[in-house]
């Protein structure tokens, strides 16, 4: 979990390689989106739990709720694509 996490943060643009830090403080909306849809099962909790952005700071930012995006990917990985993936809700 902790190596998909520090992959999917390195290869953002919020990563600084000369500094090696991630400044969270410069993420938009759709950066926390585009991050968290990379691998939600690890994102979501790690953007709720071990940076402290709660889940009511993430609604105000737009997504929503970031624990559907956990169960799209569920069903994606268990039962195929689902309705929401495949563009049916935006």
């Amino acid at each position: 979990m902790t190596r998909r996490i520090a992959e999917i943060l390195t290869a953002s643009s919020l990563y600084n390689a000369e500094t090696q830090e991630v400044d969270f403080g410069k993420a938009t909306s759709e950066d926390l989106v585009e991050l968290i849809s990379k691998d939600p099962e690890v994102m979501v909790p790690f953007f709720v739990m071990i940076t402290g952005l709660s889940h009511r700071e993430l609604k105000r930012r737009g997504l929503g709720s970031v624990y559907s995006l956990r169960r799209t990917r569920y069903r994606e990985t268990n039962n195929g694509p689902s309705e929401e993936s495949l563009g049916s809700s935006a």
